[in-house]
């Protein structure tokens, strides 16, 4: 049985598209709560001018 869902556009660094379900499936940006956290995280540091270093 396949899952009826709207998926996160999120794209991987190599290239595969996450494959978790997106937060509002009616909004403009279909991201899930995993890449939307890390988001905020990117803008907030943006916002105060701290650097963020990978996580990989």
């Amino acid at each position: 049985m396949s899952a009826n869902y709207t998926q996160c556009r999120y794209l991987r660094r190599n290239g595969e598209q996450c494959t978790a379900e997106a937060l509002d499936p009616s909004a403009d940006i279909l991201i899930c709560s995993k890449h939307a956290a890390r988001t905020m995280q990117l803008i907030r540091a943006a916002a105060t001018g701290q650097k963020q270093s990978s996580r990989r």
